[in-house]
C-alpha cells in the first residue's frame, strides 16, 4: 500500500551515509581533565545540522564551533552536504563532578571526525586533540591544555595535538605533544 511504501522510502532515507567516533577533551570544575566520546554520523538530509549534547556543561560557543567544524571539513573534503545532515553526539558518561567544553575547545576534534566521516578515513584513536576551529582552517588556543594532555595519556593516547605555540604549557605530561596551526597539519597526525 502506499502507508507501506512511503515507510520504505523515509526508512531508506534514514540511512547512515557515513559515520566516525572520535573524542573531545574536557575539564571538570576542578580542573581535571576528561575524554568525551564524539560521534558524527552523516544521512540523507537536507543540509541540516544537529548536536546532541548529554551530562556535559557546554557553553554559547560550542553551537558556532560545530557549524565551523562542518563548513571546514566540507571544504577541506570538497564534498557538498546539501542533501545530508550531519548529526554531532557529544555525551559524557554521568558522574559527580561538572564537566564542560567551553570556548569552542572540541572545535578541532569535530572537524577531524567529520572529514574522517566525509572522505571514509579512519581517525586514530591514540592520537587526540585540542583546540578552536577557525574558518581558515587554522586551529586556535584553548584552556588547561595538561589537564588535557593528561588525561588524553590516562586514556591511551600516544600523541596529543594541541594549538601551535601552546605546547610549552602542556610540560611534561609523558606523552607526545605536537603543536599544530592547520586542520590540514593535524589531519596528517590523526587521520589513517
Amino acid at each position: 500500500t502506499q502507508t507501506r511504501q512511503g515507510l520504505e522510502k523515509e526508512i531508506i532515507n534514514l540511512t547512515t551515509v557515513a559515520k566516525s567516533d572520535y573524542a573531545v577533551m574536557a575539564v571538570d570544575e576542578n580542573d581535571k581533565g576528561h575524554l568525551i566520546p564524539l560521534e558524527i554520523i552523516i544521512k540523507s538530509g537536507k543540509g541540516n545540522l544537529f548536536l546532541n549534547v548529554a551530562n556535559v556543561i557546554v557553553d554559547e560557543t560550542l553551537q558556532s564551533s560545530a557549524q565551523t567544524a562542518i563548513l571546514v571539513a566540507r571544504e577541506v573534503s570538497r564534498k557538498s552536504l546539501s542533501d545530508k545532515d550531519v548529526l554531532i553526539n557529544i555525551e559524557a558518561p554521568v558522574q559527580e563532578q561538572k564537566i564542560s567544553i567551553s570556548g569552542g575547545s572540541a572545535g578541532a576534534a569535530m572537524t577531524l571526525a567529520a572529514m574522517a566521516a566525509m572522505q571514509g578515513k579512519t581517525l586514530r584513536n591514540d592520537v587526540l586533540i585540542t583546540g578552536t576551529i577557525r574558518e581558515d582552517h587554522t586551529i586556535g588556543r584553548i584552556g588547561s591544555p595538561r589537564a588535557k594532555a593528561l588525561a588524553a595519556k590516562e586514556n591511551g593516547a600516544v600523541m596529543f595535538l594541541v594549538p601551535a605555540g601552546q605546547v610549552s604549557e602542556v610540560g611534561d605530561a609523558g606523552i607526545e605533544v605536537r603543536g599544530v596551526a592547520t586542520i590540514e597539519a593535524a589531519a596528517g597526525y590523526a587521520l589513517e
